[in-house]
């Protein structure tokens, strides 16, 4: 998993937009702790996204969110914008602001995560993504507000194009990740502590035995599970940023003796930690 530590640490804001060709962020199936929105400019690729995939190709948008596992493939020059944002970014929690990310948690609409726009709704997110990239970069006095004005503008035009679609589960889903968000941050946080159910229970104000059960079904995965991801993401970022031994590595991100650091890192990676490094560096040399 990706959090929002990692996504945003080079920014002010909880809010990113860059071009992307494919492959860019690990090369397997990854989450983040944000919103995405994939939108390409050109070439084509495969969007695998929560078990489906999809045929990229020019004009094609991509609603991705926090709880679904995704990977972009280039095949053919792919050219995506891709950009990332945390919704506490632009709202202050009112119930008519659920709307803005209805769309990236509808199970209704006919394509999936894919978002089949009209000429004039497709002019208008280039240039609202164009516009939001000018703010981004250039940082000039005031970005934040036009950032989050920009923002706003673009998910309400999505809403738009798409609210007829939507089902009623749709909000749930995302009221009912907010409510383990407390656990989730600390789970991010400190994922070298000791992760006792009692203690992840207590922070999101329920029961073990409910908070088990609620995870599993908001998170489509238990909450071992999770940590174990959350772990393995710290790991990758150590082994590819710092010169730390393997065994140090192990030790900072929550495991308890090398053999099952090992185990949980090949489950997740396919290689050991070692080969992981090697390979990184192998690819950033050439």
């Amino acid at each position: 998993m990706h959090t929002k530590e990692d996504m945003f640490r080079d920014s002010e804001i909880p809010f990113r937009i860059h071009d992307a060709r494919g492959n860019l962020d690990s090369g397997y199936l990854h989450y983040h702790d944000c919103l995405e929105v994939n939108y390409v400019l050109g070439g084509s690729g495969i969007n695998y996204i929560d078990g489906r995939r999809y045929e990229m190709s020019r004009g094609d948008l991509y609603l991705i969110n926090n709880y679904e596992h995704h990977f972009a493939g280039a095949q053919n020059g792919l050219r995506m914008k891709v950009m990332y944002f945390d919704p506490g970014f632009i709202w202050d929690h009112a119930p008519e602001n659920y709307a803005l990310v209805q769309a990236f948690y509808s199970r209704n609409l006919p394509d999936g995560n894919r978002l089949r726009l009209s000429e004039r709704e497709n002019e208008q997110v280039c240039m609202l993504l164009a516009q939001l990239e000018q703010e981004y970069c250039e940082k000039a006095p005031g970005y934040r507000l036009f950032l989050k004005a920009k923002l706003t503008e673009l998910l309400a035009l999505l809403y738009r194009a798409t609210h007829d679609l939507f089902d009623c589960t749709a909000i749930k889903d995302y009221q009912a990740y907010e409510k383990l968000l407390p656990a989730l941050r600390y789970i991010q946080s400190n994922p070298e502590e000791e992760l006792t159910l009692q203690k992840l229970s207590e922070l999101a104000c329920m029961s073990r035995t409910y908070f088990c059960s609620y995870f599993r079904q908001t998170m489509s995965m238990n909450v071992s599970d999770y940590i174990e991801q959350v772990r393995i993401r710290k790991a990758q970022l150590l082994l590819t940023t710092t010169a730390m031994p393997v065994t140090e590595v192990c030790y900072a991100c929550g495991y308890r003796s090398i053999s099952s650091f090992h185990t949980a890192f090949r489950k997740l990676c396919d290689l050991t930690p070692g080969q992981f490094r090697r390979r990184h560096t192998a690819q950033t040399e050439s």
